[in-house]
């Protein structure tokens, strides 16, 4: 709000397997005005991924690298589609390299079925299976999955994800609320 600016990044993904490891994706990443809508075209970000066997190729505005691919690797996104479909016993146990954001490695990360709880969640008590992931790099999360598969909540210390059907209309009027505030 002080910086007069709004971020937004949207990534179409494909992924595959029980781990949902992205094998072709393309991510745009803007910072924008709220006021007026005019971009920062410096702040702007491209990014287009592709798996080719054991090759991982990131091209970020333009500038290509290969990475040899982990034996078992994730994205941190993609991992949110993986935890819908996992089992809720310590055979959900995995190990992986992450590849967080679409563009940093990082490695020895471990998730975790930690059994079933009870969380308060749209003002109602809802049932979950809770998930731990811990590894370098990253703060601990945890994820939250209900009976119908459905990732609710994933939290660190320091972020929060939580399943909002009314998401961009909150998003869409918090903008419009800030476009006419006055600043000082």
């Amino acid at each position: 709000e002080r910086m007069r600016a709004v971020h937004e990044t949207s990534a179409q993904i494909q992924c595959s397997g029980p781990l949902a490891v992205p094998s072709r994706w393309r991510l745009s990443s803007r910072v924008r005005d709220f006021a007026t809508g005019e971009e920062y075209p410096e702040a702007a970000v491209e990014q287009e991924g592709a798996l080719e066997g054991e090759t991982l190729w990131i091209a970020t505005k333009g500038e290509k690298k290969a990475h040899r691919a982990p034996a078992a690797w994730t994205a941190n996104w993609t991992l949110f589609e993986a935890l819908q479909r996992l089992p809720r016993s310590e055979t959900a146990n995995l190990k992986f390299d992450l590849l967080d954001d679409l563009d940093i490695w990082k490695t020895g990360h471990r998730l975790a079925y930690r059994g079933e709880e009870s969380v308060l969640f749209g003002g109602q008590t809802a049932s979950v299976a809770r998930f731990d992931q811990i590894g370098r790099g990253c703060l601990p999360q945890r994820y939250y999955v209900d009976g119908q598969g459905r990732l609710l909540l994933s939290h660190t210390a320091l972020r929060a994800y939580i399943l909002d059907p009314a998401a961009l209309d909150v998003h869409a009027a918090k903008i419009e609320a800030l476009q006419k505030k006055e600043m000082k």
